[in-house]
């Protein structure tokens, strides 16, 4: 880039093989592009909680727990790994529908 914005990418990650994916292509577009920061969402769908409740004898807050940690963990080590290679990063995790998150 040959201006002087800041360059921003919003990545949203979740434990699919595509979002490991685009983690990576996110990572590379970053050394790429000197000064980007990059920002990590996971959110943690309110509709996949009512949908896991139902085949499940766990609370809606036990499912959430889980899906909580599970997000964090695929957070930290995206931050992790674009730290080691000196990208600005933010995690962020939200509880919401993921378009609406998304777009906030």
């Amino acid at each position: 880039m040959s201006d002087k914005k800041q360059q921003r990418i919003l990545l949203v990650v979740d434990s699919t093989a595509e979002s490991l994916k685009a983690a990576d292509e996110a990572i590379k577009i970053a050394l790429a592009e000197k000064g980007t920061r990059l920002f990590a969402l996971n959110v943690v769908d309110k509709a996949a909680v009512n949908r896991l409740k139902r085949f499940t004898e766990k609370s809606l807050t036990e499912i959430e727990v889980e899906m909580e940690e599970d997000g964090w963990k695929y957070l930290y080590r995206l931050e992790e790994k674009a730290k080691d290679l000196g990208i600005a990063t933010m995690i962020l995790q939200n509880l919401g529908v993921v378009d609406h998150e998304i777009v906030k």
